[in-house]
């Protein structure tokens, strides 16, 4: 049996038996934490993880059995690509950036659908379904044709149309809702109970952070199974913090690591609900009450959401590692969406980049010598070619020019 406790009241509930929210409350769960053995973990060669991905850490996740066409594209093992002009730049010791642009569906997201599909696999579920603003949509609607398992994905309406092509294509059926991400959420929410379907919504199902916390496993093994110093990870809903997180308390708890990394969250100025309820939490009120919903209308939609659903983790999170939560405008998030391609040969959507663009703010407010040391990585979480009319307003003009030799060279 799979063993949680709610993030809300602190009850404890079997999975299996009462499903994926507290039964008491509805709260958000946190599955009981299975470190990895620590000397299996430290057998793994940096080479084993673009051939197995996450699976190669199956013996920390809570599922009995992966279903072989989940094996036939290797899903995590993502790249760990240094970026030293930046970390020079900024006044650190190094700066990487986990590239989970290169996913089977170009986004982080398919380590929490993988998880949450093997676990629904395992017990009998039939159809996957999600609210998302295009990368969570994107990721069920690619693996579940993988593992041939019909996908319904909730959207709300303003979600970018190449995303809803890609979910189209993936072959699910696309639900578009005449509202927010939020709507959606809770539209998603209803149907599942009433139809009986698995519901992968980030927040809601607990397994999403399962996933999600194998990139702090195969950080730690990229870097000589040590821990960097910081973690920049784009917040939205707060899953992907608060699974983080978890991959790095397991790997504490395992003997692996002796700290944890700080964990530095960024947010966009336009949708900013978590770093205001941080605020509040800083000033002593308590985390449950602090979580309030907040209008959010930002271009990095796959981290624009009212309210984050899986705020209360995400908040431990940054209280457990001493972390940071800042915002940063959406120009500064464009901007560093049209620069990274031409200066890594990385091409990220704009809440991917708001990670840069948020690093950047950071490391100006800094000391030198409180940088001077520092390994940093930063989670690049989705692919530019999900949305790239984004920032398309500040590329420059492509030179236009006859077919005549002479004219272009004289033009060069």
């Amino acid at each position: 049996m799979t063993t949680a406790r709610c993030l809300s009241c602190s009850e404890t509930v079997l999975l299996e038996k009462e499903g994926l929210q507290c039964p008491i409350c509805r709260g958000n769960l946190w599955i009981r934490e299975k470190p990895p053995e620590r000397n299996r973990f430290l057998g793994i060669r940096p080479e084993q993880l673009a051939l197995d991905g996450l699976w190669l850490f199956r013996d920390s996740l809570p599922v009995s059995d992966v279903p072989p066409a989940l094996r036939a594209m290797p899903i995590g093992g993502s790249p760990l690509v240094p970026w030293q002009a930046e970390a020079r730049r900024l006044g650190m010791e190094a700066l990487w950036l986990k590239d989970d642009t290169r996913l089977p569906s170009c986004s982080f997201k398919d380590r929490a659908t993988a998880v949450v599909l093997a676990w629904a696999l395992n017990h009998g579920g039939r159809v996957l379904a999600t609210a998302s603003t295009g990368n969570a949509g994107c990721s069920t609607a690619c693996l579940g044709a993988m593992a041939g398992v019909p996908t319904v994905v909730f959207v709300p309406a303003r979600a970018p149309a190449n995303k809803v092509a890609q979910l189209q294509y993936f072959g699910a059926q696309v639900i578009q809702v005449d509202g927010s991400y939020d709507d959606a959420f809770d539209l998603c929410r209803t149907v599942c109970e009433v139809r009986g379907w698995t519901n992968r919504s980030t927040g809601l199902n607990p397994f999403t952070r399962e996933g999600k916390k194998t990139v702090s496993f195969e950080i730690c093994c990229q870097m000589g199974f040590q821990v960097p110093d910081i973690v920049v990870v784009p917040t939205g809903d707060g899953n992907i913090l608060s699974g983080v997180y978890k991959g790095f308390l397991e790997l504490m708890q395992a003997g692996i690591s002796e700290r944890l990394p700080r964990l530095l969250a960024i947010q966009s100025s336009s949708s900013n609900a978590l770093m205001q309820a941080w605020r509040r939490c800083q000033q002593g009120i308590p985390a449950v009450e602090a979580l309030t919903a907040v209008p959010s209308s930002s271009v990095a939609d796959s981290i624009c959401v009212d309210l984050p659903r899986d705020g209360l983790a995400a908040l431990e999170a940054l209280s457990r590692t001493q972390g940071e939560i800042l915002e940063v405008p959406d120009r500064e998030i464009l901007s560093a969406m049209a620069e990274l391609p031409a200066k890594t040969g990385i091409f990220v959507e704009p809440a991917a980049a708001a990670g840069i663009a948020g690093l950047r703010t950071w490391a100006s407010r800094q000391q030198p010598d409180t940088l001077r040391g520092s390994r940093v990585v930063c989670l690049l979480t989705g692919n530019g070619l999900k949305d790239p009319q984004a920032a398309t307003s500040l590329l420059p003009v492509p030179l236009r020019v006859p077919a005549d030799p002479d004219e272009v060279l004289r033009l060069l």
